[in-house]
């Protein structure tokens, strides 16, 4: 029986702060279901063993028990938390870090230095005469023509490739023929990649619907930039009798700028422009960009990305090599400016086909200065303060 008392006595130590009902149920049980001592007995005992002062008995009526209640678990000492590690400083993406940022584009230069000495294209690994080089958007693939392949049989032909370099420089690798764009027997060349790399335009000799004769503008499209061109279709409203090539089109791909022989009061091949409402309208009928055409000839060219400056070939000085030029307009509705001569670019014999990086600072051509055409680049740094 003593047992059964200290146990009861032990727990009321244990259980002081809770409420003086758990007390009384321990001393009620002993009156209840223990010989011995009586209730008051045990109420003594329990007064002696502890200096705090009892609380207020609350009468337990047996007949109307309260729920039970779980065993008493002794209090463990608080086990010490740990705290919550720091979040890792921020960094440039991932988990842990800061959400990646975008990153903003740099400023477009608005002011060029001059031009450098131009220097050759290395690499491509072909044989014949390479003209109209046309940039990516990100720069890294050059697409262009080649003229020829080293054989009688591809003397007179010509076709279209692709050659890839890791960085800005003049050496790229290996040129590759562009799949789906060769008819067989016909020529295809001077491309123009849109700024979406989404669609090729060419000109081409083959016939087709919708092909006006002579050399017509077509254009080849992809649904990926990793999925191969598809067959190429005419492009609609600029294509004569005549000849019409060397396609170049603004980003947003609303404008075209060609060379054409077609008639006109300025003779030669002369350079022509048409517009549409959007890439799936129909372009309106071309006319002639104003303040470049003249008597003489006047072919490739390409334009800044703000549709400022121009580059062409013609051979307006001597009318017989072709040479760089250069105009400008002080804004895209004012007609060009007289063009002058890239004196520090151009040889004794002919360059043609020029065509601007997509960041106005390098200047690609063909030139015939060491025999057969080459393409060359040239390089000009930013003078935006």
């Amino acid at each position: 029986m003593s047992n059964f008392v200290g146990h009861c006595l032990v727990s009321t130590v244990r259980l002081m702060g809770l409420s003086a009902s758990l007390l009384l149920a321990c001393s009620q049980q002993e009156i209840l279901f223990a010989e011995g001592p009586t209730a008051q007995d045990l109420e003594s005992e329990r007064e002696a063993s502890s200096p705090a002062p009892s609380v207020p008995v609350v009468p337990v009526v047996p007949s109307q028990p309260s729920q039970p209640s779980q065993p008493a678990l002794p209090m463990e000492p608080p086990v010490p938390v740990a705290a919550a590690p720091e979040p890792p400083a921020p960094g440039p993406s991932g988990p842990g870090g800061a959400a990646p940022q975008p990153v903003p584009e740099p400023a477009p230069c608005t002011a060029f230095g001059a031009f450098a000495e131009p220097e050759p294209i290395t690499g491509l690994g072909l044989v014949g005469d390479t003209l109209g080089p046309a940039l990516s958007a990100d720069g890294l693939t050059m697409f262009f023509s080649l003229l020829g392949g080293g054989s009688e049989e591809a003397a007179a032909d010509e076709n279209i490739f692709s050659a890839p370099r890791k960085q800005g420089g003049s050496q790229f690798a290996p040129a590759s023929l562009v799949p789906n764009l060769d008819a067989g027997g016909t020529e295809e060349g001077t491309p123009f990649l849109s700024f979406d790399g989404l669609s090729l335009y060419f000109f081409s000799t083959r016939p087709g619907p919708g092909a006006q004769g002579d050399r017509d503008i077509w254009v080849a499209r992809r649904p990926a930039l990793d999925a191969p061109f598809e067959e190429p279709a005419v492009v609609s409203g600029v294509n004569g009798p005549a000849l019409d090539h060397l396609p170049h089109l603004t980003r947003d791909e609303r404008a075209i700028f060609f060379v054409s022989n077609r008639e006109s009061a300025n003779g030669a091949s002369n350079l022509w422009m048409a517009e549409r409402e959007s890439r799936s309208d129909e372009f309106s009928a071309p006319a002639e960009v104003p303040g470049i055409n003249g008597s003489a000839r006047e072919e490739g060219f390409t334009l800044s990305a703000d549709g400022l400056t121009l580059f062409f070939a013609s051979n307006r000085l001597t009318l017989e090599q072709m040479d760089l030029f250069v105009a400008t307009r002080p804004d895209a509705a004012a007609s060009f400016a007289a063009p002058e001569p890239l004196v520090q670019l151009n040889s004794e014999v002919d360059e043609l086909d020029p065509q601007l990086s997509p960041d106005g600072s390098e200047l690609f051509f063909a030139s015939s200065r060491d025999g057969a055409f080459q393409l060359f680049r040239a390089t000009r740094q930013c003078d935006t303060p």
